[in-house]
């Protein structure tokens, strides 16, 4: 796509509506990362926590060169910046009260930079993290299970930019603040038999109003998140499934 594409519309930031114009000659990228991990295991309680942190050379990005005008579409042009650095983190812990009952909690983060334009990345989720309950049948046959959690995503104020000259480290910003949030979510499951299984759950169970920092957006006269014609994420969602293995 980034070498190849000419003119064409794809959806690679916010606002959902890019002209993407690719270079042939683009390079290929190389990276230089340094992993870490801790994992801890005292059987009623187990934890793991792993960091990363990476160095890329000639990492793909774009050059924006403003809004066409009959369809307000943001011009890209792909090309390499010399280097770019990602760096984040990942964390796990769970404490088993008992046979039936778990408690869990998780995080994550990642944090991306163009180096020469000292400016973030696009496209970069903020910090995120769950927390929660599970139940499950404490018999060998595991019959059934439980899980009543929350997800809770932090505001993303370190929003991305790209490059406004080709060959300057001028810069412009490419996506718009967004405001954290969180949603809970109840999901289980039950065995009929080793062949049949049932599954259902509810997601956004309090129907909350968010919008994730990844999701479409486009400038227009609706100013309805955050100065932003968007569409929020789905409320109330109720789902039920059935899986039957031949």
């Amino acid at each position: 796509m980034n070498r190849y594409a000419d003119g064409v519309f794809l959806s690679v930031l916010q606002d959902g509506f890019s002209k993407v114009v690719g270079i042939p000659s683009l390079k290929k990228e190389r990276a230089t990362q340094i992993d870490t991990a801790l994992l801890g295991n005292y059987g009623f309680m187990t934890g793991r926590v792993s960091a990363f942190y990476s160095w890329i050379n000639d990492y793909n990005t774009y050059t924006s060169f403003g809004v066409d005008p009959p369809t307000g579409a943001r011009i890209l042009l792909a090309q390499n910046t010399s280097l770019a650095t990602l760096g984040g983190f990942e964390s796990y812990g769970d404490y088993r009260a008992n046979d039936i009952t778990t408690f869990f909690v998780s995080g994550q983060y990642v944090q991306g930079t163009d180096q020469v334009i000292n400016k973030p990345l696009p496209q970069i989720y903020p910090l995120q993290g769950r927390f929660g309950v599970r139940w499950a049948d404490p018999m060998p046959m595991n019959m059934w299970g439980l899980e009543w959690g929350f997800r809770v995503v932090a505001r993303q104020n370190r929003i991305g930019y790209l490059r406004s000259d080709i060959n300057s480290t001028s810069a412009v910003a490419v996506e718009s603040p967004t405001a954290g949030f969180y949603t809970s979510y109840v999901r289980g499951y039950y065995n009929l038999s080793q062949n049949v299984h049932l599954t259902g759950g509810i997601d956004n169970m309090f129907n909350r109003n968010y919008l994730e920092h990844l999701d479409r957006r486009l400038t227009g006269p609706a100013q309805t998140v955050g100065g932003v014609t968007a569409a929020l994420a789905p409320g109330f969602t109720a789902y039920f499934g059935l899986e039957w293995l031949m």
